[in-house]
């Protein structure tokens, strides 16, 4: 039964001047309670002002007289009767029993049973709502004593009673169904749709809302409960952003959180194998590809899994199930993770509004030069730091042709301003597509960049030379950096290196004495040996075989 139907049933339950006896089941966590409670507020609202009403949980108690005090002390009589004292006064029966507790007193029966015994009388014509039946002791309460109280609560005192109950839990319990026949005036079968879970599990909606609806859909998932802790952790990120998500971020959020809680306050976790839960994060792309290798039938976790394209686990993966199962959030750890998830997000807004500018003049044959312009220009300034040196050649030369020289300067300044002079995209001489930049201001703008850029700087001797040992060449802006430094410096390098790396060191840069751009490298090796050989004969011998021409 939907929520809709589920209200407009309750509510004419409540409506009608009967005694009866409602019983509401559904599976554990579907919200039976808190949709419950929503109908009986707003009908004491909006309704009707004077329906006394009191609830108890069977969770716990211990027996029948402590549920009666139960709800003799949540009673929520009338808004407008003059209170306990006036409602006895004019109730025979409360009187009555009066009389009958004094009794029970001066026989020595305690406060607690003497009042359980009175406390019928004050829930004359309340509803009341008794819940978790499964999960009462039937040891402490039995089946057969509870069902003939709600059977005294309805006849003697003209009571409605709600029953909520686990389906799930009491199918086998012979003894409920043999006596709920006899007392059970009304059933309903609360089933939520998965609309409905998310809805009352959280507040969300738009775009974010229907992701979460689809991640329940796919997982069979109607536990509210389940799905309010994944959303609390979600909301947990939010409130630590410093502005707000993109759709793509929060969604994968919402996701991953869903996903989390079902595995682990949900069906997943019994579903999937307590050793794949351990292992949950290695190779999770293989957890079922031999299934599919050896067409074997996935299991219905594994079918689930599949459907929720979940193949891998990341950093905000990782952090997000750590959330789900504490309860809260390691502040240093989600800051630091959600900066970083924050700038990915921010490039991605980049990049896209970028490629948008450039739909206007691919997509359209409209006369939107100055709107194209316009949006390239900026959509560009904030894509910059992410865009290659082709992407910049595409930019400057369309404005060229549309006689912006002025915006292709400009476009061009913001390029190299948004990086660091040391960075190797100024580098053309190791870029793929070098033969597409062909523009002179621009590679007269990298050349100034790179050569602006060439002090070196603590830790640069130390990467450079890890450069050389490995075997790799140096880029233009490396071979640069190496030529500024002096031949103390070398020759601090060679000593503190051994063996195959030194020779690599040495080679490396000795293939330089030659070099058109470079030279200078070379020669510093040549004189940093020239230097060693010359503390003694020891060195003289050492180095001999390195000197020769």
């Amino acid at each position: 039964m939907s929520v809709a139907d589920f209200n407009a049933s309750l509510t004419d339950f409540l409506s009608s001047k009967e005694p009866e006896v409602l019983a509401i089941k559904g599976r554990w966590g579907t919200g039976k309670t808190y949709s419950w409670d929503a109908v009986i507020s707003s009908y004491r609202d909006k309704k009707d002002a004077n329906l006394k009403y009191a609830y108890a949980s069977l969770f716990g108690a211990d027996s029948l007289w402590e549920v009666k005090l139960t709800l003799l002390a949540r009673l929520h009589a009338s808004r407008r009767d003059g209170g306990w004292l006036q409602k006895i006064a004019s109730n025979k029966k409360a009187i009555n029993s009066t009389v009958h507790l004094i009794g029970l007193l001066s026989s020595g029966e305690t406060l607690a049973k003497a009042a359980s015994e009175w406390s019928p009388n004050l829930l004359e014509t309340a509803t009341v709502c008794l819940d978790d039946f499964e999960r009462m002791d039937e040891k402490s309460i039995s089946h057969e004593k509870l069902l003939g109280f709600i059977s005294e609560l309805k006849l003697e005192h003209k009571c409605k009673v709600v029953l909520i109950y686990n389906s799930d839990a009491v199918q086998g319990t012979s003894k409920f169904h043999e006596y709920r026949e006899k007392v059970v005036d009304r059933e309903i079968e609360y089933s939520p749709s998965y609309e409905d879970v998310v809805r009352i599990a959280g507040d969300l909606s738009g775009d974010i809302q229907n992701v979460a609806i689809e991640c329940a859909k796919n997982l069979e998932l109607d536990n509210v409960r389940v799905v309010r802790r994944a959303l609390k952790v979600a909301a947990q990120f939010r409130e630590r952003c410093t502005q707000p998500l993109g759709f793509e971020l929060e969604k994968k959020l919402v996701s991953s959180a869903i996903l989390f809680s079902w595995i682990e306050f949900g069906d997943g976790k019994t579903l999937i194998p307590t050793e794949v839960q351990n292992n949950l994060g290695e190779n999770l792309s293989h957890i079922w590809a031999g299934y599919h290798l050896d067409n074997k039938p996935l299991e219905p976790w594994q079918k689930k899994l599949e459907r929720f394209s979940f193949t891998s686990l990341d950093e905000l993966d990782a952090l997000v199930w750590s959330c789900i199962k504490t309860g809260f959030i390691e502040s240093d750890r989600i800051l630091r993770e959600i900066d970083k998830l924050e700038q990915i997000d921010a490039k991605d807004r980049a990049i896209s509004k970028y490629r948008a500018a450039w739909g206007l003049f691919h997509d359209s044959l409209e006369n939107n030069e100055e709107q194209f312009v316009k949006e390239l220009i900026e959509g560009f300034r904030s894509a910059a730091p992410y865009e290659s040196p082709s992407s910049l050649s595409s930019v400057v030369s369309i404005l060229k042709a549309l006689d912006k020289n002025h915006l292709a300067t400009e476009m061009i300044g913001v390029y190299v301003g948004c990086r660091d002079a040391r960075d190797d995209t100024f580098d053309l001489s190791t870029y793929p597509f070098r033969s597409d930049i062909t523009d002179k201001d621009i590679l007269d703008a990298f050349s100034a960049a790179m050569n602006s850029g060439i002090e070196t700087k603590d830790g640069d001797i130390d990467m450079l030379a890890a450069i050389l040992k490995s075997g790799n060449r140096l880029t233009n802006l490396h071979q640069n950096l190496l030529s500024q430094y002096s031949v103390k410096q070398i020759v601090h390098i060679l000593k503190t290196h051994h063996g195959q790396e030194l020779d690599l060191i040495i080679g490396g840069m000795q293939k330089y004495r030659n070099h058109r751009h470079a030279p200078k490298i070379g020669e510093l090796v040549m004189d940093a040996l020239r230097c060693i050989s010359a503390e003694g004969k020891y060195q003289e011998l050492r180095t001999k075989n390195h000197l020769k021409d």
